[in-house]
């Protein structure tokens, strides 16, 4: 089986004990085995229970202090046996993406559509608006954590919406459904919590089942607006909206409203944004003049210097590339060098 031979290493293990090299090693002994059990459960329309148990563990954040909740952050690690079946279950899913068109084009993240993709679809959007002498804004936004607020009704009824077959359908209710943790800290091993909220951190499957459940987002927003040129898109749970008109001043207020629309959508989907962590950037041409506005959205009035500074940045890493407002790519170019010198080594 290719999925046991492509499987990651230095992994941690889940509940079954087995780590991703053993199955590596003995795929060719266990491989036939795995794929009578994975066929019986496609049949059966089942994901069986003991592969839906997970282990939480809670690892303190680096530099935050141990007196305060939300200083941990909580690592599932799941079966390794189910998350081989997840992969099984996400591919039927991907192969239905791609053959039938089921999500937004401006979606990225899905089957067929690179982070590679997703930045030619920034940058193009960008450098149209200054050939068309148009002012170009972008905000950043952030979803809080996505996975664990799905609506799980919502979302069958979503890939019901898209016509995905009843069996892959019941295989999903199936996965989501009946799932525990066992939360493990330093210095106490918890005993079983049910879990009957959102989709499972670090499931093969998850991602592209969030993107079904995100994709009214794109769906519902995508358009022209009467004086201005607005484009969404978005890789899994990182939105961005791009909006050029004449002025800044007017992208501001375009975003403020798309904004206001978004968080009513987000509202009914038990998603939640966090205005602290959104990012704005007016990107300048060579010799245009530097605008510092912001939108009037909620989180954004009586800003420090400092609080202003990280939501306005001068420079800001867009899926792993790093983006300044006159496009020079003097940052990017900076930082890839700084990854690849030797130790203590700068570059300016």
């Amino acid at each position: 089986m290719n999925i046991l031979k492509e499987l990651p290493i230095h992994k941690a293990k889940g509940v079954d004990g087995l780590p991703y090299e053993a199955l590596k090693m003995c795929r060719g002994v266990i491989g036939p085995y795995l794929l009578r059990i994975f066929n019986a459960c496609f049949k059966l329309r089942l994901h069986p229970d003991h592969f839906k148990d997970t282990i939480t563990i809670i690892i303190l954040k680096p530099t935050k202090s141990p007196e305060l909740p939300n200083s941990y952050r909580p690592i599932a690690l799941l079966n390794t046996i189910g998350k081989i079946f997840e992969r099984l279950i996400a591919d039927k899913f991907k192969e239905l993406v791609l053959t039938w068109d089921l999500l937004p084009h401006t979606q990225f993240g899905a089957p067929g559509k690179s982070t590679t993709l997703a930045l030619e679809h920034l940058n193009n959007t960008i450098y149209t608006g200054w050939r068309l002498k148009k002012k170009v804004s972008l905000l950043g936004l952030d979803l809080t954590g996505a996975y664990d607020h799905i609506k799980r009704p919502q979302l069958l009824e979503t890939l019901k919406s898209k016509k995905i077959p009843d069996w892959l359908i019941e295989i999903t209710w199936s996965f989501l459904s009946q799932r525990r943790t066992y939360v493990h800290m330093p210095g106490y091993n918890g005993g079983e919590y049910w879990v009957d909220v959102g989709i499972p951190q670090g499931s093969p499957l998850s991602p592209i089942l969030f993107l079904f459940y995100a994709a009214p987002l794109l769906a519902d927003f995508l358009g022209k607006h009467p004086t201005s040129k607005v484009t969404m898109f978005s890789y899994v749970d990182d939105t961005y909206i791009v909006v050029w008109s004449k002025e800044y001043e007017y992208n501001c207020k375009v975003m403020a409203k798309i904004h206001q629309k978004i968080e009513t959508w987000a509202l009914s989907s038990n998603l939640h944004f966090s205005p602290a962590k959104y990012h704005v950037m007016h990107f300048v041409q060579p010799c245009g003049k530097e605008y510092t506005g912001l939108p009037d959205i909620p989180g954004f009035s009586n800003l420090t210097m400092e609080q202003k500074a990280k939501i306005l940045p001068k420079k800001l890493s867009i899926l792993g590339v790093m983006y300044d407002s006159r496009m020079s790519w003097v940052p990017h170019i900076i930082e890839v060098r700084s990854s690849l010198a030797p130790s203590g080594t700068e570059y300016h």
